[in-house]
């Protein structure tokens, strides 16, 4: 999937429908056709023809002029027609992500789609291209991630520029950049190389094995004869390619979001029936989607000690977490769960030696632990959440060690070939037991009415998070180093800080700044080569 034979065509059409169809429905009764959220159910289509409809002639122009420039990126970086299916799957997906704000009550226009389309595109760039075409998709996608940031989706619902005869809806902008990045992420994982490809000797990590009928022991390739499996040697690689780093990238900003998100929920959702009402219906999600790939999770493959092991300490984990946000703040918390990697970089070496740090590296965690450790320090001396901020803190570097040791259990045993679907079951199902049992005998209230903003962190963290999210990362796990991963996943707690500080108003002190600071240093140590 590397550049499209016929030009782009596939991507120029869509752009093209999208222009014809905007024309089309200028001057209709606009709430006929626009996004509402409280039609959302009752009128799904709306996610579609919302992009259709314009205020105004000003409004209009300047998004078929947008949808041109989009039309004519995609036609001179001749993407591949799969790219073009990820556009039109996020252009609904823009829609959707609007739920987040349900203060926006009308939404018309492109401008969100359009975002979508452009970071597809620069994605595709990134992650296939090489050489200039690559730092052309790099620097796309940070200029657009730069201006959606710039906008402060976070705050207002609409804004007034000057010039504009409307207002705009930041937001809009936002969730269109979201939904083209987790759209093209599909794409490059579940889209094979052709056959062309193969025979050119290009070569790209496995595609993620989140399904296909038959697959065995972890989605190895139908065409092989089944001898290789996940986490072989023939599968690792020994260092992280740019599809990995991706996809980690974007799997940390979600996990940072994740505390906020929970944080978020608990004033309407006790911590222990948040915990387990997240691992249950991501449980559920699993179970479908197995079902529907054809993948078999109920065979017995000598894993089920292994999986309840796991299971257990992914509970404990969230047990942790949950419990320890009703003392700490979301920002915190978030830092002190990236203990992890100083768990799996200290029991790696036991499990497999290729992977043991040199002294360099060594000193790049030991590093980033000293920055955590004096930022746990303050939770003492100077608490900004209370004074049982330490508890809540320590319940965080508890989780943190939790969430190594998960790691370790699952290269160490049986679940290192099992595929990814299974080993994230056992962790899900097991979890949701416990945390289940927990909140029944801690008696913890059902919430009897939830708000839109409850709703949708409970929908973020169970279908996003934890389906989603921690899926792709037990498949990173069984196909590049685990100690280069965890240290690299210590990025979540820059983007925790970032938007606990943004959407939930808690404090940035300067030992949390130092220790992020630390924590950047320590990523850079553990991942430079060694010879």
């Amino acid at each position: 999937m590397r550049s499209s034979p016929d030009g782009g065509r596939a991507w120029c059409a869509l752009a093209a429908v999208l222009t014809v169809g905007a024309a089309l429905a200028f001057g209709r009764e606009a709430t006929t056709l626009d996004w509402q959220p409280g039609l959302a159910l009752r009128e799904p289509w709306r996610a579609l023809t919302a992009a259709f409809v314009h205020y105004s002639a000003l409004h209009l122009l300047a998004n078929l002029a947008g949808a041109i420039l989009v039309g004519a990126l995609g036609w001179f970086a001749r993407v591949p027609w799969p790219v073009a299916v990820a556009w039109l799957v996020a252009w609904p997906l823009t829609q959707l992500g609007l739920l987040a704000r349900p203060d926006l009550l009308h939404y018309g226009g492109l401008s969100g789609v359009l975002h979508a389309g452009t970071a597809c595109v620069a994605l595709q760039l990134l992650v296939h291209s090489r050489g200039p075409r690559r730092a052309i998709g790099a620097l796309l996608l940070a200029a657009l991630a730069i201006k959606v940031a710039s906008e402060t989706p976070w705050g207002p619902a609409l804004r007034h520029p000057t010039g504009w005869d409307i207002a705009t809806a930041p937001f809009a902008h936002a969730s269109g950049l979201v939904a083209g990045v987790i759209a093209t992420l599909l794409v490059i994982a579940t889209t094979p190389l052709t056959a062309g490809h193969r025979t050119k000797g290009l070569r790209r990590s496995p595609p993620l094995p989140l399904g296909g009928r038959g697959a065995k022991q972890g989605g190895s390739d139908p065409g092989s004869d089944g001898a290789s499996h996940p986490g072989s040697a023939g599968d690792r690689k020994s260092h992280l390619d740019t599809l990995a780093v991706v996809i980690l990238i974007l799997c940390c900003f979600l996990w940072g979001l994740n505390q906020v998100a929970a944080k978020a929920a608990l004033p309407e959702i006790p911590a222990l029936w948040q915990a387990a009402l997240r691992s249950a219906g991501a449980a559920i999600l699993v179970w479908l989607w197995a079902r529907g790939r054809g993948i078999e999770l109920f065979a017995r493959d000598g894993t089920l000690a292994s999986g309840l092991l796991a299971g257990a300490l992914f509970g404990a984990e969230f047990f942790c977490i949950f419990v320890g946000l009703q003392f700490t703040t979301a920002s915190r918390m978030v830092v002190f769960i990236y203990t992890a990697p100083f768990v799996v970089a200290l029991g790696m070496p036991l499990i497999a030696r290729s992977e043991r740090l040199a002294p360099l590296q060594g000193a790049g965690l030991v590093l980033a632990f000293a920055g955590v450790a004096w930022a746990f320090a303050e939770g003492f001396s100077r608490p900004a959440a209370g004074p049982l901020q330490w508890l809540g803190d320590g319940l965080g570097i508890l989780a943190g060690g939790l969430w190594g040791a998960t790691t370790l259990a699952i290269r160490a045993t049986s679940l290192n070939t099992a595929s990814a679907e299974k080993t994230l079951l056992y962790q899900l199902a097991v979890s949701a037991l416990l945390l289940l049992a927990a909140a029944l005998l801690a008696a913890a209230p059902l919430p009897h009415r939830l708000s839109t903003l409850a709703w949708s962190s409970l929908a973020f963290q169970t279908v996003v998070v934890s389906f989603a999210s921690y899926g792709v990362w037990f498949w990173l796990i069984r196909h590049y180093p685990a100690t280069r991963l965890s240290s690299f996943t210590m990025l979540t707690p820059v983007f925790g800080l970032v938007l606990g500080a943004l959407l939930l108003a808690e404090p940035v002190t300067a030992r949390l700044l130092i220790a992020l600071a630390t924590v950047a240093a320590g990523i850079f140590l553990v991942n430079r080569r060694t010879s």
